[in-house]
């Protein structure tokens, strides 16, 4: 029986890098090429975030494009993992620490990138 082997399978790379947000702002990623793979798993990370759960909210769009700087647009639905309310899955909310969220894509395009829009700050 063969091992299973991810190691050789997966790859990985950064849209947005690990930063300090205290104010309302839009970051949009680098788009990650998928040439070679049929898929891509998105995670989003937050180390601790300050105030309540109706303050310093992040909303992430996962965005794709046929090259890799123009063109970008939001991702359908059906090609997200899950098809409904992938998206709303990976949003944080103030008080949410040291949490790992993710969402899947199944869509055509090579490039993908994630824009982080972090709304309601109060501190």
């Amino acid at each position: 029986m063969a091992k299973k082997d991810l190691y050789n399978n997966l790859d990985t790379d950064i849209t947005i890098s690990p930063r300090f947000v205290n104010s309302n702002t839009t970051i949009t990623g680098t788009g990650v090429d998928l040439r070679g793979f049929e898929g891509a798993l998105v995670v989003v990370q937050a180390g601790t975030m300050a105030g309540s759960s109706s303050a310093n909210i992040h909303t992430f769009e996962v965005q794709e494009s046929n090259s890799s700087d123009t063109g970008f647009t939001a991702v359908a639905d059906a090609d997200l993992i899950p098809s409904s309310g992938a998206e709303a899955a990976l949003a944080l909310n103030g008080g949410t620490d040291d949490v790992v969220k993710k969402a899947g894509y199944i869509g055509i395009k090579r490039y993908i990138r994630v824009v982080d829009t972090t709304t309601a700050f109060t501190t």
